[in-house]
């Protein structure tokens, strides 16, 4: 449920001052095609979370 809220969201979590770091966290403890997901979703907005202090 977590990680499903966290891809949905990937953008505006991780470029939170503490989205990051729970970011981290759901990539660490999920797996299989939740962590695929999770990490479409971060390469699908690569750019922009490169070019934002905290992404």
């Amino acid at each position: 449920f977590i990680i499903n809220a966290a891809a949905r969201h990937c953008v505006q979590i991780a470029t939170h001052p503490s989205g990051c770091i729970m970011m981290q966290k759901c990539l660490q403890h999920s797996k299989g095609r939740l962590k695929r997901l999770l990490i479409n979703e971060i390469i699908e907005n690569s750019l922009h979370l490169s070019q934002d202090p905290f992404g």
